[in-house]
């Protein structure tokens, strides 16, 4: 188990350096209009279930960083992980829960227009609801990265 563990936290940090940066993330303060329907935001694999989409910015690249995430509904993030940096998190649709590990529970039921701030360092995991897909805004104000935890 130990070592499914390990494998699992690998080839997630693996997708997630690869795959949250598209060619096609912009500038954080572009000098003109940029718009982009959602259905046609270039999502790319993060997990299993999940997608991400880079507005600006970029993992493991010490920069601040503004990602929408696309998850389907009964998928997780919930490899419990930290980041060196806190950040802002908004849910736009689906119901999604966020939870600390030391939480006894996994939190409330968020819906969309719900946010939250997760600080630096601390453990936590993610979970979409369902039954729709859940869509997050999240917002890095420092660095971006993610740091599995055992």
């Amino acid at each position: 188990m130990h070592n499914r563990t390990i494998t699992t936290a690998a080839l997630s940090l693996t997708l997630l350096a690869a795959a949250v940066l598209p060619a096609t993330a912009q500038e954080r303060f572009p000098d003109q209009m940029v718009r982009t329907p959602i259905e046609e935001a270039p999502f790319a694999p993060l997990f299993p279930g999940v997608e991400a989409y880079t507005l600006y910015g970029g993992f493991e690249q010490g920069i601040p960083t503004a990602l929408l995430s696309r998850t389907d509904p009964g998928q997780s993030m919930a490899i419990p992980h930290t980041h060196s940096d806190g950040y802002w998190g908004f849910l736009i649709a689906g119901r999604h829960q966020h939870w600390e590990m030391s939480e006894p529970d996994h939190g409330p039921i968020l819906t969309a227009g719900s946010s939250w701030y997760q600080p630096a360092d601390v453990p936590h995991a993610d979970l979409c609801v369902g039954p729709e897909a859940c869509i997050n805004l999240v917002i890095f104000e420092e660095r971006a990265d993610f740091i599995p935890v055992q």
